[in-house]
């Protein structure tokens, strides 16, 4: 995810929602730890702040799917402050191709 510098996205308002898998299993989205950074708008309250790019991780399984290319959209939720203004949050619209290949072919014992 881009931040502008100068701004910050606060961790806890940072989520992933699979709006249509695609036929795949989305599993949990985890987040990079970020800085506790004093939050000026809750009396100092420390909170997990991002103050550059980060990565969102999902992992993806594919079961009873064919090979190819799967389509799939996820909604991207954030919200953060910038120059000591706070913007409302934002939901982002991601299509995502998912590239889904044959399992590798089992070795067979030897007899």
């Amino acid at each position: 995810m881009s931040v502008p510098r100068g701004h910050a996205v606060y961790r806890d308002q940072v989520g992933v929602r699979v709006e249509e898998s695609g036929g795949l299993t989305f599993h949990e989205a985890s987040l990079p730890p970020g800085i506790r950074i004093p939050d000026e708008s809750r009396d100092g309250e420390l909170r997990e702040q991002y103050d550059m790019d980060f990565v969102i991780v999902m992992p993806v399984t594919a079961h009873q799917v064919e090979p190819g290319l799967l389509h799939t959209t996820l909604l991207v939720h954030q919200q953060g402050c910038g120059k000591g203004i706070c913007y409302p949050p934002e939901t982002e619209v991601l299509v995502v191709t998912v590239p889904v290949r044959e399992p590798p072919k089992r070795k067979s014992a030897a007899p």
